[in-house]
């Protein structure tokens, strides 16, 4: 990533020599935020990626609501959906062990959708074939899942954010999109944000389609205990900031023109990041990378959006059906 931006920030550089000196410094600068935010824009954490191996063509997702093991939601028997870039929708479900093998995977951008009556998540996913090499790195991609992270949350909190914000997906103007050839993957965040003053969180939307058109109007929540503690709304760049926010395990629901996506992450304070220490018999989410300064909201493209959310409600009508049954 910092090779090319240091390679556009030399391009904007050159081609801002021929500016009138009066000019210069206020468009250079323009110019390059400009660059920096598309390039954002469109990087995928590598959270976001998944591999699978030709051998058996299985990508390995497991699920995590984020919480210490004596508080955790069973995610066993989970329904999953993934949808792929053309809408077209599979089912699956998680073993006893939360983990969801899917099946006849094909590379490319996919939703992978998750719902049990206690816990949802809704992650963009980018699957990847581990390509020829040593038997050692094909063994890591099969034994190694990719993790999707879960909310605590209930239909009766879920549904309203989804119907109240997402829209009209027909009428979105990303609707048509063609989602980028060329992602750009960027570095793993472990679902670990670090907060600012005053309990700042700071986000930044980032969607495969688009072609540099305004991220606006995509509705931000956090959820603490599957109640709505804080929102706000994205501006052109995708970016939002909410206060107020304190450390410990949330989830976040994003909806609007640019998509959807539903996940849990945990907000650490800088003293927490400073004296590396976790509390509550909580386990943080990733020892391996430093917290992101922001929290990535990978929307689920509108073509895969539809789907997604229908596999959603599909699924509370029918728990809702059993439950009425068992009555």
């Amino acid at each position: 990533m910092t090779t090319n931006r240091n390679l556009l920030t030399a391009l904007a550089f050159a081609s801002l020599a021929g500016l009138a000196p009066g000019l210069r410094a206020e468009q250079s600068s323009t110019r390059l935020v400009n660059i920096a935010l598309q390039d954002e824009t469109r990087r995928l954490p590598a959270d976001n990626t998944a591999m699978f191996t030709a051998a058996t063509r299985r990508v390995s997702i497991a699920l995590d609501v984020l919480a210490n093991m004596e508080s955790k939601t069973s995610l066993a028997g989970t329904m999953v959906t993934v949808v792929d870039a053309q809408g077209e929708a599979k089912e699956f479900k998680a073993d006893n062990n939360g983990i969801v093998n899917i099946t006849n995977a094909s590379e490319g951008p996919h939703a992978v959708v998750a719902s049990n009556d206690d816990a949802h998540g809704a992650s963009l996913f980018v699957f990847q074939e581990q390509k020829a090499g040593d038997a050692i790195e094909a063994d890591l991609v099969e034994s190694t899942p990719a993790r999707m992270t879960m909310l605590n949350i209930s239909a009766d909190g879920l549904l309203p954010l989804i119907d109240d914000y997402l829209g009209d997906v027909d009428s979105s103007p990303f609707a048509d999109d063609v989602i980028a050839a060329d992602i750009g993957i960027d570095v793993e965040f472990g679902y670990q944000v670090e907060l600012g003053p005053n309990g700042e969180l700071n986000g930044q939307v980032i969607s495969l389609g688009g072609g540099g058109r305004s991220l606006a109007g995509n509705t931000i929540v956090i959820l603490k205990n599957g109640q709505a503690v804080a929102r706000d709304v994205t501006d052109a760049q995708g970016q939002f900031t909410v206060v107020g926010v304190r450390p410990g395990i949330h989830g976040l629901v994003a909806a609007g023109p640019a998509g959807y996506t539903a996940f849990a992450f945990q907000a650490v304070s800088a003293d927490t990041i400073t004296k590396n220490e976790s509390s509550d018999a909580l386990t943080l989410v990733s020892t391996r990378t430093m917290a992101a300064k922001k929290v990535p909201v990978v929307m689920i493209s509108q073509k895969m959006v539809a789907p997604a959310v229908n596999s959603v409600k599909q699924y509370y009508t029918a728990s809702a059906a059993r439950a009425a049954s068992a009555a």
